[in-house]
């Protein structure tokens, strides 16, 4: 293989993954967690509750008062932001670095 043609691949290569990296985190920022809120003093996140299912969203800690400017607790919320695994459990997301909040309206 010329030297031409393994800068050409290298190059390619490095577009490539550089690319793929850029589109995993415009999915990342599309992630939502949505349901009936809950919260506890500071603490804000969806699930866990009888009929919610096991997975947990918790809502990070300086996104909270993000979240409680446009829902409240015990109602429906939807939000939508980067997300990752709690630290310590496999059933929990936390939701960072939020894009948008959604509360349903109440029904007249």
């Amino acid at each position: 293989m010329s030297n031409r043609l393994a800068m050409f691949c290298a190059v390619v290569s490095f577009v490539l993954i550089a690319l793929g990296g850029g589109q995993a985190d415009a999915r990342a920022a599309r992630d939502q967690c949505a349901g009936i809120l809950h919260q506890d003093g500071s603490r804000v996140w969806f699930g866990g509750a009888r009929g919610e299912g096991e997975g947990v969203c918790v809502v990070g800690a300086t996104q909270a008062g993000k979240v409680l400017k446009s829902c409240s607790a015990g109602r429906y919320c939807r939000v939508v932001g980067v997300t990752a695994d709690c630290k310590d459990s496999g059933e929990c997301t936390e939701i960072r670095d939020i894009v948008s909040v959604t509360a349903r309206k109440p029904r007249r």
